[in-house]
C-alpha cells in the first residue's frame, strides 16, 4: 500500500461531500514509480482518517476559487487557490 499523501485541508462539509483547499502544487506533483496516478482525477478517490476509521469519498469536481490572504504588512492579498470536490 502507498504512503499516505497530504493533499490539502477540509474547509466545507455539506451532508453529501466535503471541499478540499488543495497545497500549492499538489496538482502538479510528480509521480513515482511505474503507476500514473494522479491526484485529483475525477472519479477517484480519497481516504479521510478519522481515529481507527477512514473516510472513504469520490472526487467529483477540481475548480479554483479566489482567497483573500492578510500579509505582515496589514493588507490583503488575493491568491487563486485550487478546491476539490469530494462525495462521500
Amino acid at each position: 500500500m502507498e504512503q499516505p499523501r497530504y493533499i490539502g485541508t477540509i474547509y466545507s462539509v455539506t451532508s453529501s461531500g466535503i471541499s478540499v483547499m488543495l497545497r500549492d502544487g499538489i496538482l502538479s506533483d510528480k509521480t513515482t514509480g511505474t503507476s500514473a496516478n494522479r491526484i485529483g482525477k475525477l472519479g477517484s478517490y480519497v481516504m479521510m482518517p478519522d481515529g481507527n476509521i477512514s473516510v472513504i469519498g469520490s472526487v467529483t469536481a477540481i475548480r479554483n476559487i479566489d482567497v483573500n490572504v492578510a500579509n505582515h504588512e496589514l493588507k490583503t492579498d488575493r491568491l487563486t487557490r485550487q478546491v476539490m470536490d469530494v462525495q462521500l
